[in-house]
C-alpha cells in the first residue's frame, strides 16, 4: 500500500498508510517503530487538518507510553493550538488528545488537574455519541477518584459502568479491570496500587 501510495504521488494517501502502519505497531507494542511511522505520516502530511491532528495525538501516545510525558505533553499543546473555534473540540482527533492529556495528569500524580479537566471530555465524548470514549474517560474518572482517595466514589461509578464493559475491546476490558483490581486492593491495605 505503501509503495502505491508512493508511486501515485498523493501525500494524503501517503500519510494515511504511514500512520496506518504506526497505529499497528503500536498496538502490538513496538513503540519505537510505531514513533517512527508517525513521525514520517506528519512529514509528508499537510500541516493542518485532522490526518495531521491523528499522528500528533498518537504520537502523543506513544510517548505517554514510553514515559516521556513532557514530549507528549508538547504534542499535545501542539494539538490544542490548532482548536480555531470550539466546535473544533468535538473532531475524535481532539477528543482523544484530551483523554491522553487527562492520561498524563493521572501518570503524574496531577490528580486535581485531572479530575477538575476530566468532565470537559466527558461532555464532548457525549455530545457526539461516542461510546466507546465515554467508557474509557468514566475508567479514568474512576481511577483519579481512586488516587484523591474517594473510593466509595470511585466504587459507585465502577458499579455503574462495569456492566457496559461486556463484549467491548479487550484492552477496555483489560484496563477496567485493572482500575477495579486496584480498588480491591487499596480497599484491603489501604495502600493503593497504580493500574497504569
Amino acid at each position: 500500500a505503501l509503495d502505491m501510495a508512493q508511486k501515485s504521488g498523493v501525500v494524503r494517501i501517503q500519510a494515511a498508510v504511514l500512520a496506518n502502519m504506526g497505529n499497528m505497531f503500536f498496538e502490538v507494542g513496538e513503540f519505537d517503530r510505531a514513533r517512527e511511522q508517525f513521525e514520517k505520516a506528519l512529514a509528508v502530511a499537510p500541516t493542518h487538518g485532522p490526518q495531521t491532528i491523528g499522528s500528533l495525538e498518537s504520537l502523543a501516545r506513544v510517548h505517554l507510553h514510553e514515559g516521556e510525558m513532557d514530549l507528549c505533553l508538547s504534542k499535545l499543546d501542539q494539538i490544542e493550538s490548532s482548536i480555531g473555534a470550539e466546535q473544533d473540540r468535538l473532531l475524535y482527533e481532539q477528543r482523544y488528545s484530551a483523554l491522553t492529556r487527562i492520561h498524563v495528569f493521572t501518570l503524574q500524580d496531577r490528580v486535581n488537574e485531572g479530575l477538575s479537566g476530566i468532565d470537559a471530555v466527558l461532555i464532548l465524548a457525549e455530545r457526539v455519541g461516542d461510546a466507546l470514549l465515554q467508557k474509557r474517560v468514566l475508567l479514568a474518572k474512576a481511577d483519579l477518584l481512586q488516587r484523591a482517595g474517594q473510593m466509595s466514589s470511585s466504587m459507585i461509578l465502577i458499579a455503574e459502568i462495569a456492566p457496559g464493559f461486556v463484549g467491548m475491546s479487550p484492552d477496555l476490558f483489560a484496563r477496567s479491570a485493572q482500575v477495579i483490581a486496584s480498588a480491591f486492593a487499596s480497599d484491603r491495605t489501604g495502600t493503593r496500587l497504580s493500574p497504569i
